[in-house]
């Protein structure tokens, strides 16, 4: 009960006080094959959250965008959509560089 609750809770404060919520497209059937990770994803309960989302969203007019799991959004500035291609998982401090020109890249001073 108390997933539940909470479940309910967050969705409503999300489409309440957004008028945009993106939701990644997850393979969770994928992140289950995981045995360490497999029983706190199983409790995630991403379905119901998506599901409630899209209903509340439409009872308040907000949006929900679903994002393809293939877009790079963890490479991507949130400041002016720059994409660096050459950040890996490894990488800890993302470094955002823009093309300058055909082999050469400069800090995007956006994202710093």
């Amino acid at each position: 009960m108390a997933v539940r609750d909470s479940i309910h809770k967050l969705t409503t404060m999300l489409t309440s006080n957004y008028a945009w919520i993106a939701i990644e497209d997850l393979n969770v059937k994928g992140m289950m094959s995981n045995g360490k990770l497999a029983r706190h994803i199983a409790d995630g309960a991403f379905s119901e959250i998506r599901r409630q989302s899209e209903y509340k969203a439409k009872m308040r007019e907000s949006h929900v965008a679903v994002v393809s799991r293939w877009f790079p959004s963890s490479k991507t500035c949130n400041a002016c959509g720059c994409i660096n291609e050459f950040l890996t998982l490894a990488d800890r401090e993302r470094r955002w560089l823009r093309s300058k020109g055909r082999n050469e890249t400069v800090p995007c001073e956006a994202g710093i």
